[in-house]
């Protein structure tokens, strides 16, 4: 089973909302470094060598409803990034996710 740490869940959630690196790191007012690694690591624990394919692999971990993710992702934000994640599939399945270009 997949796990993710809190500060992973919290780089990967704003990843898929479409925010660089530098987005995240004002957001959380920590340096896009830490954010990048966070975002490093958790594209490691979920298969991925990139920011698209690591947050689709993070939505499909928070559809999948597995005990470390209900533990750890409030049931609300689960659903609503589960519902982002089919309308992306829906309306283009060759468009970028992430809409970012920071490749890491």
């Amino acid at each position: 089973m997949i796990r993710l740490t809190e500060k992973q869940i919290e780089a990967m959630s704003l990843v898929v909302r479409h925010m660089t690196s530098k987005e995240i790191a004002r957001e959380l007012g920590i340096s896009h470094y830490a954010i990048d690694q966070r975002i490093r690591s958790a594209c490691t624990r979920l298969g991925s060598t990139n920011r698209r394919g690591a947050a689709q692999a993070y939505l499909e971990y928070l559809e999948g409803g597995s005990a470390a993710s209900s533990r750890r992702v409030p049931e609300d934000q689960r659903q609503l990034l589960a519902d982002k994640c089919s309308a992306a599939r829906a309306t283009s399945m060759g468009s970028d996710v992430v809409g970012s270009t920071d490749e890491i």
